[in-house]
């Protein structure tokens, strides 16, 4: 399942005042993809590990667009 703009939004909207509450060290795009991520396997048929997989892949590909965003 690939979430809408509007899922988004409110997901994110939702993790926000857990990361001011708590003092999570969290930027937008960390919560985007919090957010994401929960959201595309929130109804998903996939294994544990085939979760745990695709996320620890998907923070490998954030890292590296991070890395290349700020290296210029």
């Amino acid at each position: 399942m690939q979430p809408t703009p509007e899922q988004m939004e409110r997901a994110v909207a939702a993790l926000v005042p857990y990361a001011q509450e708590w003092s999570l060290p969290l930027n937008p795009e960390h919560l985007y993809e919090i957010a994401a991520a929960v959201l595309t396997h929130f109804d998903s048929a996939d294994s544990f590990d085939a979760i745990d997989q695709a996320e620890r892949s998907r923070i490998q590909e954030f890292a590296r667009r991070q890395a290349t965003l700020y290296r210029d």
